[in-house]
């Protein structure tokens, strides 16, 4: 009963969040618009066999790969198309091949989740990293365009494809880059080079988020496998002071964690208190 139902937030989640790309081509990309597939059922009808012990990456792709299944006008032909080279050491893998059938076309899709701190205001895409620094968007970006679509362009990729009767050369090649953007105190909207609905929330260093709350304000600190799920009333919620504590043990291991705050009025709402 409980993986149903955490099966079911995280489909949920997943659902909601918004694509990071502002427009149909970026920075030489054609994005993926996930938001019209058109599904054979109930697209709210979360999955009941969502495995176990994914990393939470994994997991959304598995919420993803789900989708497609139900689409009717996509046809998933593989996901995680592992390539290796002569030697047989693996150089890649290609997230998704699909048929578009109302297009007639074989799509080669990458698939990207990622959560997102603005660093500075300038809002420049280099200042965009992960909540514990170890990830950037530009290296995402420029590991996209260098690596994982060229990937196709290999030999030993091309014989993949030719043996499932695609021809390299005209895939179309879409990605599907979705998140959640957190901002610091101040920001400017008007300076993300984003989708702006993709905002999420703010972020804080320990010592602003000390002076920013009040005793009415409660915390609940999720685990990384919940940061998809949409905030909800039935958790275990603590006060500023409380939370204290185990923000300080996370954060003297340089973990910033997401925290869902909920406010005086009811209201509820995600943000990252960060180590760094």
């Amino acid at each position: 009963m409980q993986n149903q139902q955490n099966a079911h937030n995280t489909w949920q989640g997943f659902l909601t969040t918004p694509s990071l790309w502002p427009q149909r081509f970026w920075q030489g990309l054609s994005h993926f618009d996930w938001k019209k597939i058109k599904v054979l059922a109930d697209q709210n009808d979360a999955p009941t066999d969502l495995p176990e012990n994914l990393v939470l990456g994994k997991t959304i792709e598995w919420c993803f790969a789900n989708l497609l299944m139900r689409s009717k006008r996509h046809c998933m032909i593989e996901h995680g198309l592992q390539v290796f080279d002569e030697h047989q050491r693996t150089i890649g893998e290609i997230d998704f091949l699909m048929k578009d059938l109302e297009a007639k076309r074989v799509i080669h899709l990458e698939f990207v989740y990622k959560f997102y701190l603005a660093v500075g205001q300038s809002g420049h895409l280099d200042s965009w990293v992960g909540p514990n620094q170890k990830d950037a968007f530009v290296y995402k970006l420029q590991k996209l365009v260098n690596q994982q679509f060229p990937l196709i362009s290999h030999t030993s990729c091309k014989t993949l494809l030719n043996e499932r009767g695609i021809d390299p050369s005209i895939l179309d090649q879409q990605i599907c880059f979705l998140g959640q953007l957190y901002l610091p105190v101040g920001f400017l909207e008007s300076e993300i080079p984003f989708n702006r609905e993709a905002i999420a929330g703010l972020w804080y260093r320990l010592e602003h988020f000390e002076g920013q709350f009040g005793d009415a304000d409660l915390f609940f600190i999720p685990e990384k496998s919940m940061w998809v799920h949409n905030p909800r009333l039935s958790v275990d919620w603590k006060s500023k002071a409380d939370i204290k504590a185990q923000l300080k043990n996370l954060l003297a291991r340089q973990w910033s964690p997401m925290l869902w705050h909920k406010k005086a009025d009811g209201s509820l709402h995600r943000l990252f208190v960060v180590w760094w």
